[in-house]
């Protein structure tokens, strides 16, 4: 994944304006400025197993998560990040800046929400964790709870040929209240997904207020 600075050209508006004002002059004497920069966008590249998406093909990159800013206002960064402590670590500008593993973009739902992953088929003795936040804030003052506590994120396991959920791995029994993680085990009721083992299965997420950023497979 890269960072990379978007720019638009601007009119010439006055004297001062632009990202390096000394370029930018009034007609006729130019026609754009190097206008300020939009912000940092996330792109994902290519695949060096794949010759017609290899990185350097920077036609074969996506750009997924348009509205989700690289870097914080009026800051770039100028190196890619190292992985360090279940964390990505840029420095820049003289600053340092991190993000948890994992995290640059995710799914989220502000009332009630779901998606189905994929289908793919359980190994003997793996597990499913899950990259979440689904912390509560504070609880209000005359006791109780309300905004700060919407949060939940619950789980099921289906048949992927029929879409049904597979007996004892049911949302109800996998739901997570108040946690935050990378690595959160996915479990039902003591019942472990390698139960599922060699079945063609499905994850089916249902969430509040949350957000679901991945799902890895561990032995």
């Amino acid at each position: 994944m890269a960072h990379v600075l978007l720019y638009a050209p601007s009119p010439w508006v006055k004297a001062g304006y632009g990202r390096q004002p000394p370029l930018c002059a009034k007609p006729p004497n130019t026609s754009f400025c190097h206008g300020p920069h939009l912000y940092s966008e996330w792109w994902v590249g290519g695949n060096i197993h794949d010759d017609k998406r290899r990185p350097e093909n920077l036609s074969s990159w996506e750009r997924p998560v348009r509205r989700t800013r690289a870097a914080p206002l009026d800051k770039w960064l100028m190196a890619p990040p190292m992985a360090f402590g279940g964390k990505y670590v840029w420095v820049g500008n003289g600053d340092v800046y991190s993000l948890p593993a994992h995290r640059i973009a995710g799914l989220y739902a502000p009332a009630n929400g779901a998606f189905t992953t994929n289908p793919f088929e359980f190994t003997q003795g793996g597990k499913i964790l899950l990259n979440a936040d689904a912390a509560w804030g504070s609880k209000l003052v005359t006791g109780g709870c309300d905004e700060g506590c919407a949060a939940y994120i619950m789980v099921e396991l289906q048949d992927a040929a029929t879409g049904q959920v597979i007996p004892t791995f049911e949302r109800e029994s996998c739901t997570f209240m108040n946690v935050t993680g990378a690595q959160i085990p996915l479990a039902w009721a003591g019942s472990a997904p390698a139960n599922a083992a060699g079945k063609l299965v499905q994850l089916r997420i249902y969430f509040r207020d949350a957000t679901i950023y991945a799902l890895t497979f561990a032995e």
